[in-house]
């Protein structure tokens, strides 16, 4: 049995266990990361992108705009002439331009 893969994040002082599978994507926000998972969105302050980059499998995630990161197994489809990717739970989060040519190489590897 593969062993479920999880990052622990800090929340008023709280650490809290977050399955990678259940995410779906991370979006930057203000002072922050926002991560949306199947049920609900969880805010964590004081995190960055490239820091929750650092604690993940990027075999399971990738950075697709400045401000998203999406979990490959989440999503839909991709529409790299749009610069739109659809998740699973029809969620849409944008391609930023020079991440453009990253999606098309992963894209092209599957």
């Amino acid at each position: 049995v593969a062993e479920e893969k999880f990052i622990i994040v800090k929340k008023d002082g709280i650490n809290y266990k977050i399955k990678c599978d259940a995410i779906q994507y991370v979006q930057a926000i203000t002072r922050g990361v926002q991560i949306k998972l199947s049920k609900e969105t969880v805010k964590v302050p004081y995190l960055t992108i490239k820091e929750f980059m650092k604690k993940v499998d990027t075999d399971e995630f990738i950075q697709c705009h400045r401000m998203y990161v999406i979990n490959k197994k989440h999503v839909q489809s991709f529409d790299v002439v749009n610069r739109i990717i659809t998740m699973e739970d029809g969620g849409q989060v944008e391609i930023g331009v020079t991440y453009k040519d990253k999606i098309k190489d992963f894209i092209n590897e599957n």
